[in-house]
């Protein structure tokens, strides 16, 4: 692959919208790093320091950005949203949706943090993957990733221990299916786990996907939106409704219907969860008492299961 030799004209345009985050040294690694993400084949730190001849530097320098530079996320978020705000195609608008789903990220090996053998629809196997759940935003102009999350896999020995000490009752009977059974003896768990979630010391023992989901979300309405509001009109509560299965979650979502009840099999295939936004623009929000900004949400979740 041919050397780069100067900043693609997209990072040379966007990047000052984050120059402030970073120290003078510091933001020339930015723009090296995401002009390596854009355009090299090996997206490695090694990989992108030998493609970028342009304000060539050692490798060392390229990897403290990413392992030692003292910038805060919250910091490159407050500026990416800034600068989403700032362009009239990019904001949140009344017929947006929002759209939370889950992605593997599939692995030669399995000697991964975090990793773990999921079954990939799209190949019809199981794989050994990441599974990246993503919060994304879509309207008729544009669409972007907004915030994601990994999912991590379940600790079966944290949940029945936690289940125990929280007073949950395990069937005794069902104690066999470890070495027997050891899918059936997680699902079983799980099981067990999601009809005690309410109480907190049970929620707090494993992160579902639509947990994540209702995370992403409160994080979005409670850092970033913005009530777009008629001058002197009253801050008002949003509710977020999520509600999953798929394709035909996003039916039912923009039908103005839910899963409540519903026991259709076919949505239980995905964790996919479709948001109708309210009238929202992206904006940092310095000032929680201003009048036009929404209050926190009461999150809402349906769970198709």
């Amino acid at each position: 692959m041919f050397p780069l030799v100067e900043l693609p004209r997209i990072v040379e345009h966007y990047a000052p919208y984050f120059e402030q985050v970073f120290s003078a040294e510091a933001f020339i690694q930015f723009q090296r790093y995401l002009s390596g993400l854009l355009v090299s084949e090996n997206k490695s730190v090694e990989g992108i320091n030998r493609l970028c001849v342009y304000e060539s530097r050692n490798q060392s320098s390229l990897n403290r950005l990413l392992t030692a530079s003292p910038f805060e996320l919250a910091a490159v978020d407050q500026a990416r949203f800034a600068m989403m705000n700032s362009i009239e195609a990019m904001r949140f608008k009344p017929k947006g949706v929002l759209s939370i789903d889950d992605t593997l990220l599939s692995h030669e090996g399995k000697h991964f943090d975090e990793i773990a053998y999921l079954y990939d629809h799209s190949q019809d196997c199981y794989t050994w993957a990441h599974n990246l759940v993503t919060l994304h935003y879509s309207d008729d102009l544009t669409d972007y990733p907004i915030e994601f999350e990994l999912w991590r896999p379940a600790q079966l020995d944290k949940i029945e221990a936690g289940l125990g000490a929280a007073g949950v009752q395990l069937n005794a009977s069902k104690q066999a299916l470890k070495q027997s059974a050891p899918a059936k003896w997680r699902q079983y768990l799980l099981g067990v786990w999601r009809r005690h979630q309410k109480k907190p010391e049970v929620a707090m023992l494993y992160d579902s996907k639509l947990r994540m989901a209702e995370r992403l979300l409160t994080h979005l309405y409670e850092r970033w939106c913005t009530l777009s509001v008629a001058q002197g009109a009253p801050a008002t509560d949003q509710k977020v409704a999520v509600c999953g299965g798929g394709l035909y979650a996003v039916y039912f979502r923009l039908a103005g219907r839910t899963f409540s009840g519903d026991r259709d099999p076919r949505i239980r295939v995905a964790i996919s969860i479709v948001v109708k936004c309210p009238p929202t623009m992206i904006a940092p929000r310095p000032l929680a008492s201003a009048a036009s900004i929404c209050s926190r949400p009461t999150t809402s979740v349906t769970e198709a299961m």
